[in-house]
């Protein structure tokens, strides 16, 4: 990861991306919630849309914090459950 043309040291990559990680999670969770409380049958379509694009973010920064070697002990300090399929 590069910012100006100078290499973002490791420490500063992983601060951001756990940042992000429990951003997602927080997003996911939101969007979670209203799925479960949509009432309006024309917000259906919106809200599963949301519901979608906050999964494949937070599944993608999930798959980056393994390739950084979390392991789903260190993201439930972080309070991130990782459910297996």
């Amino acid at each position: 990861m590069k910012a100006n043309g100078q290499a973002i040291p490791k420490s500063m990559q992983m601060k951001w991306l756990l940042t992000e990680l429990v951003m997602a999670k927080k997003d996911l969770d939101f969007a979670h919630r209203q799925f479960n409380e949509v009432a309006d049958a024309a917000a259906v379509d919106e809200v599963i849309y949301r519901l979608s694009a906050a999964e494949h973010k937070f599944d993608r920064l999930l798959q980056k914090a393994k390739l950084y070697g979390l392991c789903d002990s260190d993201l439930a300090q972080l309070g991130i459950e990782v459910k297996h399929g």
